[in-house]
């Protein structure tokens, strides 16, 4: 029998992830900045477009190979809820606090765990649950009913979450038999076809500020997801997802410094409840994946 031998952090894993964290607090901050009417149709057909370029310079494929699939019908719904996520997404963090929007946000993990249950028919136990209610909670106690108006912008976040539950999902799915330029490919073309219509109907020339800022949004998110990836390369994920967290702190402090809010108590103890659970959640299932494999290899 061989040894098992498990990967925790190679050089470079922590920069990477450290500056994933800086592309998507940037990125949160800039569409805080545009506000509201950020032009959502625009954003959605640059960051197509700057998919399929993705794909040419890191896979070195054409858009029409990294079509090539047996799954169409799962890659169009994982490519829906890409763009339906980049929609509330945006639209979140333009509207709520940057505190309470990047809460909210990483509640994404424990929506996951209710995901995981009714789809994947994965055994959850006592200990998942606990954190997974012990992190709602927090999201109540952020959300304070009554005190932040349960108008579309929250709405619009706790969609967030669960989209990136139902992504998870399917991600999961799709690994199975697809490769990852594939994958890309399909969200780059669902994210055009859906996001051009918006773009005619809603389409008004940007102002050169505006469109710097647009330029920005789509650079630091995809630049931030390719970090983002590379990191979970790298590192075990329990390793790497406390560094994440670090976007809650940063939102804060943007949200103070530059668009002058404020953080209460009640916002402090439920993000923090919502950290520790997410955390928990994250790095037990990391554990235990590495007991399986310790004991699933011959």
């Amino acid at each position: 029998m061989k040894p098992v031998t498990f990967l925790r952090v190679r050089p470079g894993a922590t920069g990477f992830a450290l500056f994933a964290v800086a592309c998507f607090s940037i990125e949160a901050a800039l569409a805080k900045a545009i506000g509201p009417g950020i032009d959502l149709g625009t954003i959605g057909v640059m960051r197509g477009f700057v998919q399929f370029i993705f794909i040419a310079l890191v896979f070195r494929l054409s858009p029409l190979e990294s079509f090539r699939t047996d799954r169409p019908r799962m890659h169009i719904w994982r490519g829906f809820l890409t763009v339906t996520g980049m929609v509330a997404y945006f639209y979140a963090f333009a509207s709520l606090p940057l505190a309470v929007a990047t809460v909210i946000l990483f509640t994404g993990v424990l929506f996951t765990t209710l995901a995981a249950q009714v789809f994947l028919r994965e055994v959850v136990g006592w200990r998942r649950w606990s954190a997974t209610l012990l992190g709602f909670a927090g999201v109540v106690i952020v959300a304070r009913p009554g005190s932040i108006p349960l108008e579309l912008p929250l709405l619009a976040a706790l969609y967030i979450a669960m989209n990136a539950a139902a992504i998870n999902v399917a991600t999961k799915g799709l690994t199975k038999t697809e490769p990852t330029s594939t994958i890309m490919g399909w969200i780059g073309i669902t994210m055009l076809v859906c996001s051009i219509p918006i773009m005619m109907l809603t389409y008004t020339p940007p102002t050169l500020a505006g469109l710097g800022l647009m330029v920005l949004i789509v650079v630091t998110g995809t630049v931030g997801q390719f970090a983002s990836i590379t990191a979970y390369r790298l590192a075990d994920v329990s390793s790497v997802t406390p560094i994440f967290y670090l976007r809650i702190v940063i939102a804060a402090g943007i949200g103070y410094v530059v668009f002058n809010e404020t953080i209460d108590a009640l916002t402090l103890v439920g993000g923090g409840l919502v950290t520790f659970s997410a955390l928990y959640t994250t790095m037990r299932e990391a554990r235990l994946a590495r007991e399986r494999a310790r004991f699933d290899v011959p």
